[in-house]
């Protein structure tokens, strides 16, 4: 799990195809090369009304799966996905995030 696209390459812009396209693409060779999942964590736009995938859009063309994470109300989120290549779409996952921590 890689998190977050910023940190992994701090250099390039994410909103030019001619720096995510190679950087995607590398990393789905890499995934099929050692045969594992990556996870790429592309944290979205704060801005009301933005775009759900923020950035290129090779970050999109060349993903596999997109997930969407969207905050509703009193700690309740839905977990959706967005863009799903390897199969049947799966159904969207209601979560409820608490803390754990005590005072």
């Amino acid at each position: 799990m890689l998190d977050s696209l910023r940190r992994l390459a701090p250099g390039a812009r994410e909103d030019k195809s001619d720096d995510m396209s190679p950087l995607i693409a590398d990393l789905a060779n890499l995934a099929r090369e050692l045969d594992v999942a990556i996870v790429l964590l592309h944290h979205r736009s704060s801005k009301n009304g933005a775009q759900a995938v923020r950035g290129s859009s090779a970050i999109e063309d060349q993903a596999d799966i997109i997930f969407t994470l969207d905050h509703k109300r009193d700690g309740v989120c839905v977990l959706k996905p967005r863009k799903y290549r390897i199969g049947m779409e799966p159904e969207p996952i209601w979560l409820r995030i608490a803390s754990t921590f005590e005072s």
